[in-house]
C-alpha cells in the first residue's frame, strides 16, 4: 500500500499541484468548502459523481490543511467506500486501514522528501522539525514512516501500540468525569501543546477540553 501511495501522490503532484493542498485538491475536481461543523475536524463526501471535502473553518490554519490532505486522501484511495460520508473527528487514531491510509496520503502530499531530508539533518526533536516544515507532528512522524520505507533509517514511536496504551488508561477514568469533558462543543488545542505528553495524548485520543479544576481532578485520578 505504501508503493501505490507513493506512486499515487507523484502523480497527483505532476497532474494537479497547486501552491497549496486546498488549490490541488481543487484542480483535481474536488469541491472544498470550510464550514461550521462543530466536533468534526471534517468530513468527506461522494454524491452524484460529486466530490466534497468539508472542513471545519474553526480549525487552524495548520489543522485546516491537515484535515484538507486527510480528506484529499480518502477521496484518491477510498471513494468508493465512501457512501454517506467520512466523519473525522479525530485524525490520528488510525483504528482502521483507510484511516492509516488517508494519513500516509496526507504526509507524502504535504511533505516532499527533500525538505523533510533537509530538516531532519539538524532538527533536534520530533516538534521542532514538524514546526520547521510547517505541519503536526503526527503527520512528520507518518512521513518518517514512508521515509524509511524507501530506504532511509529514522527511529520513529509506534503511534498505534501508544494510542492503545492510553485508550486503556482512559477507560479507567472515572465515566462522569470524561463525561464532563468530552462533548458537542469541543475546544480545539494549539498545536503547540503537542510539546506537553498528556496534551498530545488527550488531543489525538479523545479531544478533550482541559479545563481547570476538572483538568486538575483528572490529573489526580489517573
Amino acid at each position: 500500500m505504501m508503493d501505490r501511495i507513493i506512486s499515487l501522490v507523484e502523480q497527483v503532484r505532476g497532474e494537479f499541484g497547486g501552491r497549496t493542498i486546498f488549490q490541488t485538491a481543487e484542480n483535481s475536481g474536488a469541491a472544498v468548502w470550510l464550514r461550521e461543523l462543530g466536533s468534526l475536524k471534517g468530513f468527506y463526501l461522494f454524491e452524484n459523481n460529486r466530490r466534497y471535502i468539508i472542513i471545519n473553518k474553526s480549525l487552524d490554519k495548520l489543522l485546516q490543511q491537515t484535515v484538507c490532505a486527510h480528506e484529499f486522501g480518502h477521496d484518491m484511495l477510498h471513494r468508493e467506500l465512501s457512501a454517506g460520508g467520512i466523519r473525522e473527528s479525530s485524525l490520528f487514531l488510525a483504528t482502521n486501514k483507510t484511516e492509516r491510509e488517508a494519513n500516509l496520503f496526507a504526509a507524502e502530499i504535504l511533505l516532499t522528501d527533500k525538505e523533510t531530508l533537509s530538516v531532519m539533518s539538524y532538527a533536534s526533536a520530533m516538534e521542532e522539525a514538524a514546526f520547521e516544515l510547517g505541519v503536526v507532528p503526527q503527520i512528520l512522524s507518518y512521513k518518517l514512516e514512508l521515509l524509511n520505507h524507501k530506504g532511509h533509517h529514522f527511529n520513529i514511536t509506534d503511534t498505534a501500540s501508544d494510542s492503545r496504551v492510553v485508550q486503556r488508561l482512559l477507560r479507567r477514568l472515572n465515566a462522569h468525569v470524561v463525561a464532563g469533558l468530552v462533548g458537542q462543543d469541543m475546544a480545539l488545542l494549539d498545536s503547540r501543546t503537542w510539546r506537553y505528553p498528556f496534551v498530545r495524548c488527550v488531543e489525538e485520543l479523545c479531544e478533550l477540553v482541559v479545563i481547570g479544576n476538572e483538568f486538575r481532578h483528572i490529573a489526580a485520578r489517573s
